[in-house]
């Protein structure tokens, strides 16, 4: 079955050109196209999971090839409903996941026109329970997400709901009454006859897998500063961060019992530090010093006599700012670091209003390596920052501390500016358990604590995400007679985010390519940029996050987001790489992100950054990859390296971090280019880094020529029965697989 992919690079003329669409509601069948079973889903279809790593149905190994429906596309007309389902199954689509159906922010919400979230809209309701019946008719499954942009309200009796961030993400995994709330939508959602099926959602064969809160992990809040007070710079209301704080004082006197006993613990490593730099701006502001601007930023640099100690301070004034955070930047440079030393940067600032500031470290030459960096939010008042990290390199009079303005204009003051090399603490001056005074620490801080205390903070939030999920799942299992496999969440931080989730089915990630981002404001249709560059091509992607060893050994796994965003020109490459390295992992399901957002289906034209089901240039071979992927065209790996994590290894995880907020791992990401990368985490000893294969460099060629990649910018898919040419066409005439050969392309 072969396919031809051209990635084009050049612009083309259409002075000739004809309007082709793929029609929302054709579900015929063509002989060119694979067929795909349509037929009810019965009790034999039941999905249930195997100790080998797969889903199983009917007593067999069982792969998804689907996409989302997010919204008002969660809820169509009855009218609409079998045609959409006939044209998904047409297109090889077997599995649907609703997301975002309990937004506030749109009509597709199930919380439309309802007074607070205790209750679901009827007819909404009743469309997806018609919907998920036509889906069931058509061979679709159905994977329910729960928790996902949920927006409580005093009404529910919320504690402090308008002060919530992010749908209170972080706290709906601790807080008894959100926990609560949760398991009563869930009941609402599941637990309810379905007219037409005349089952429960939580019972019905239909259901092939449930998702209890999206993109929700206390590790990428405490690493991003989340879990603070908001008059800290955080995202928590101030009883929730008392309630948090009251379980981490519960954690430490369980395991520890009295201070003597916490303090002999954390207090055995100590080291302290010597001063590299100091500059307190007395003399003026010396030739380290450096003001970096680009296009239209604009900004001045002074002394001020507005000093947190002594006579003078800095002052900048930032009186126009420009595209991107970094052409606005207040830098230090010149300084000295070695490899593996941890570094501390201290400082004092404050502003003319409440601004957020950005810190980093970095390299300030080529190949301008990246150490660290943090955003601290600055008011009128003086406050101390701190900032740790641990040298990636040698680096020799090029250390570069930045401070960037994040768009903000003003004016920002600095003063008493310190670098020294690794100091730490263990239990401080003041702290014990008896009156619960034992603080929490932010990421900032990492470095500035012993290790074991950074890793009972990290068994700390791990338990209390342990604790939630499982009583999650035991609810849905035993009260709603749920028996489709589940998992917690996704959108993963390192491997400490997989293991909280060890108790459970499967395992679930998202990524995307080219992602749009959004200047001055968020999810704006008309102010956003994105970078309109191929993966193939590129030096970095989107496969190390979703494959480098994020997969349990023995578990599904699935990718249930994913998009090279549109209007990125490249999009044709999105499927033949995603569906060639999920095969070569053995992966179990793959939805795109997204099929739809709206219930215009019928508009002829590609609406919004994510939906596909109007995109031609990935619809038109949606068919094909589906049916490779789900009859295991594309071999996998047969011996995957497996990763045997400890206890230890988990704990101390925090610590090999060099920013938060990408994935980190012990080892070199570009193995999974090459590698088929597992986890365990039951093993007695730490991992041995020494015992893992090498990375190489481009090309890669994976199961002895079945896969091909070469970064130049050629991308093959070459097996008995499957065959794929994709990338910049016009640099390899002549290209053949064992099926196919290419004499030209532009």
């Amino acid at each position: 079955m072969p396919v031809l992919f051209s990635t084009l690079l050049n612009a083309q003329s259409f002075e000739n050109g004809f309007n082709f669409n793929l029609p929302f509601d054709d579900s015929l069948r063509v002989e060119y196209l694979p067929g795909f079973t349509r037929k009810p889903l019965t009790e034999v279809d039941r999905v249930s999971t195997d100790t080998a790593g797969n889903f199983v149905v009917n007593g067999k190994p069982y792969r998804f090839y689907g996409g989302n429906l997010t919204t008002e596309a969660a809820f169509p007309l009855k009218e609409d409903a079998a045609v959409i389902a006939g044209r998904m199954n047409k297109f090889g689509i077997n599995l649907v996941r609703f997301h975002h159906i309990d937004n506030p922010w749109s009509a597709g919400s199930l919380f439309h026109d309802i007074n607070g979230t205790r209750a679901l809209n009827a007819t909404l309701l009743d469309r997806l329970d018609y919907f998920i019946f036509q889906l069931k008719q058509h061979g679709i499954y159905v994977n329910m997400n729960l928790n996902v942009s949920r927006t409580f309200e005093e009404i529910d009796g919320v504690m402090y709901a308008d002060s919530l961030s992010d749908y209170g993400k972080g706290i709906t995994q601790f807080d008894p009454y959100m926990i609560a709330l949760q398991k009563e939508y869930a009941s609402m959602l599941m637990d309810h006859v379905n007219p037409y099926t005349g089952i429960t959602l939580a019972t019905d064969p239909v259901l092939a897998m449930v998702e209890i809160i999206n993109e929700n992990s206390l590790f990428r809040m405490w690493y991003s500063g989340a879990l603070k007070p908001i008059s800290e710079g955080g995202k928590l209301p101030v009883h929730y961060n008392n309630q948090i704080d009251s379980l981490w004082h519960d954690f430490l006197v369980k395991k520890y019992d009295s201070t003597k006993y916490l303090e002999i613990a954390w207090n055995q490593n100590l080291l302290k530090g010597d001063t590299l730099f100091f500059d307190g701006f007395e003399n003026g502001i010396g030739d380290s010093w450096q003001m970096e601007l680009h296009n239209t930023a604009a900004a001045t640099v002074t002394s001020s006599p507005d000093a947190a100690s002594g006579s003078a301070a800095v002052l900048v004034n930032i009186t126009s700012g420009s595209t991107e955070t970094w052409h606005t930047q207040f830098k230090y440079v010149g300084g000295s670091i070695k490899k593996d030393s941890v570094y501390e940067i201290l400082f004092r600032a404050k502003s003319d209003g409440s601004r957020e500031i950005a810190v980093s470290a970095m390299r300030d030459n080529s190949p301008w390596t990246y150490y660290t960096g943090h955003n601290f939010m600055l008011d009128t008042t003086w406050q101390e920052f701190i900032v740790s990290f641990k040298a990636p390199e040698d680096n020799d009079g090029f250390l570069r501390i930045g401070f960037s303005f994040q768009h903000n204009l003003g004016k920002f003051y600095f003063d008493d500016f310190l670098m020294k090399s690794e100091s730490n603490s263990g239990l401080q001056e003041g702290e014990s358990l008896e009156d619960r005074s034992v603080a929490r620490l932010g990421y900032s801080d990492f470095m500035s604590f012993t290790e074991e205390r950074i890793m009972d903070q990290t068994q700390f939030y791990a338990q209390v995400q342990i604790r939630f999920l499982d009583d999650m799942g035991i609810f849905l299992s035993d009260t709603l007679g749920v028996t489709a496999p589940m998992t917690g969440t996704n959108w993963f931080t390192g491997p400490e985010d997989v293991y909280v989730q060890n108790t459970l089915d499967y395992v679930d990630n998202h990524s995307y390519w080219d992602h749009p981002n959004f200047p001055n404001q968020p999810w704006s249709p008309t102010d956003w940029t994105i970078k309109n560059t191929p993966m193939l091509t590129s030096g970095s992607g989107t496969i190390p996050n979703l494959f480098n060893g994020m997969i349990i050994h023995g578990k599904p796994y699935t990718v249930s987001e994913y998009n090279h965003a549109f209007p990125n020109q490249f999009q044709s490459e999105l499927l033949p790489i995603i569906t060639a390295y999920l095969s070569f992992n053995d992966a179990d399901g793959f939805m795109i992100f997204t099929y739809s957002g709206s219930w215009e289906w019928d508009q002829n034209l590609v609406s919004g950054f994510f939906d596909i089901h109007r995109n031609s240039s990935l619809m038109g071979s949606f068919p094909l990859f589906s049916y490779a992927f789900r009859n295991w065209l594309i071999g996998a790996h047969p011996e995957p390296v497996v990763l045997e994590y400890s206890m230890n290894d988990i704990l101390k995880m925090p610590l090999s971090m060099e920013n938060w907020w990408s994935a980190h791992y012990p080892y070199n990401k570009e193995l999974s280019y090459t590698n088929r990368l597992e986890m365990t985490f039951d093993h007695e000893t730490d991992m041995d880094l020494s015992t893992l294969p090498a990375a190489t460099d481009t090309p890669y060629t994976l199961n002895e020529g079945e896969i091909y990649w070469d970064k130049a910018g050629l991308f093959l898919i070459n097996t008995e029965q499957f065959t794929t040419i994709c990338g910049t066409l016009n640099s390899y005439a002549g290209v053949t697989t064992d099926m196919m050969g290419m004499e030209s392309g532009s």
